[in-house]
């Protein structure tokens, strides 16, 4: 391709913005925010084969490292740009940027797909205020969903469960057994509940995951509680 205009500082930064990395590969440096992806997704995934994303630090990092990837994506454009003729890379044509914006969005599609099964963790907004004191309403709390994949989970764990009847996930501790399959759930706070009688002889295999960390409160003081 023959060399052309100079690539505009602005519109780097406004593409990236828009879609994360496109400022890059409008200004012909795609390997550059390809190589900062890639390690960006390998600290992910070693982070979460060592089972740190559902712990507070562990959740912390990883959103620290998306925002920068993201801010990267938008900040490193105009400042790396060459203010001289621009020579366009074979990926500088329409289907280059269509491209990238369909992997942009792909990517986006498959982390919630594989993050409880491969990086172990989830996180659950708390609706109502059955678990009080210890998890408040709108509470973002961590969830490990590879907690339960050796052992069932124990008395007083606080859980993720799914209703057998409802579908619905609720927040529930284990209150007792059942015999060595079932197990019956209870709220911190024990006003009465449509949904208690269907959280009695559950299914083991219906408790998704242990909650761990309070990850966002409207009380701020609560942000980075471990959940007991």
């Amino acid at each position: 391709m023959s060399a052309g205009r100079s690539r505009s500082r602005l519109l780097s930064a406004l593409f990236g913005f828009l879609v994360p990395g496109l400022g890059h590969i409008y200004i012909g440096r795609a390997r550059r925010i390809v190589l900062v992806a890639i390690a960006y997704f390998a600290v992910v995934f070693c982070l979460g084969i060592a089972g740190l994303l559902s712990t507070f630090g562990g959740a912390a990092v990883y959103v620290g490292l998306l925002l920068a990837l993201y801010l990267f994506g938008i900040a490193d454009p105009p400042i790396v740009v060459k203010p001289q003729a621009f020579e366009p890379k074979w990926y500088n044509r329409w289907y280059g940027y269509v491209g990238w914006i369909a992997l942009v969005f792909i990517a986006m599609s498959v982390v919630p797909v594989i993050r409880e099964p491969v990086l172990g963790f989830s996180v659950f907004r708390v609706p109502g205020t059955s678990m009080m004191p210890a998890i408040e309403p709108r509470d973002i709390v961590l969830v490990d969903t590879r907690a339960f994949a050796d052992s069932p989970p124990a008395l007083n764990d606080v859980v993720i469960v799914r209703g057998p009847r409802s579908g619905f996930l609720y927040v529930r501790r284990v209150a007792k057994e059942h015999g060595p399959d079932s197990l019956f759930f209870k709220k911190d706070n024990q006003e009465p509940s449509t949904a208690d009688l269907e959280l009695q002889n559950v299914p083991v295999s219906e408790a998704l995951g242990r909650v761990t960390y309070v990850f966002y409160s409207w009380n701020t003081a609560r942000i980075g509680r471990r959940i007991e």
